[in-house]
């Protein structure tokens, strides 16, 4: 599933808390999701990547559904009555954003060499906290796979 940030650069009506704390962990997680400055201003510029973001399967995390609906309409991309979840970030709590989307993503994997040359493979949560600010149109991609050293290697290198 697609997820679309909107940041909201240019109204005041979403609660910067929520904000910070969502694009935080988006971008702290191993997810990948576009971040744009504000759709309202995309909706005004007819912007050509509106009709992408209206696709099915898509998540939007912005303000009011029926806001964000009549944007998208009146910009030429109407969203499909279904296939697309809008997240409000002003009633939702930044907790409750989060949990609804990682519940349709699939799930991230580590993968760690043991000593006996086996695979173990084990369910992941993103662990590392990054910084992240919106810009004009930010693409954010991260690998689900990565490198994990052992408990045994992790005591013997402290």
């Amino acid at each position: 599933m697609k997820i679309l940030y909107c940041h909201c650069a240019y109204a005041r009506v979403v609660p910067d808390a929520v904000k910070q704390e969502v694009l935080l962990q988006l971008a702290s997680s191993d997810l990948e999701f576009e971040a744009v400055p504000d759709l309202c201003e995309m909706s005004a510029r007819k912007d050509p990547r509106l009709p992408e973001f209206a696709a099915a399967d898509t998540q939007i995390i912005a303000c009011y559904p029926r806001a964000v609906k009549w944007l998208f309409s009146a910009a030429g991309s109407p969203i499909p009555s279904e296939g697309v979840q809008i997240l409000n970030m002003r009633e939702q709590p930044a907790a409750e954003i989060l949990e609804a989307v990682l519940a349709t993503q699939p799930a991230m994997v580590d993968v760690f060499a043991t000593p006996s040359n086996m695979v173990n493979i084990v369910l992941a949560a993103p662990l590392e906290i990054a910084e992240a600010t919106p810009s004009e149109h930010l693409p954010v991609r991260a690998a689900t796979v990565r490198e994990r050293s052992t408990p045994q290697e992790e005591a013997t290198a402290q």
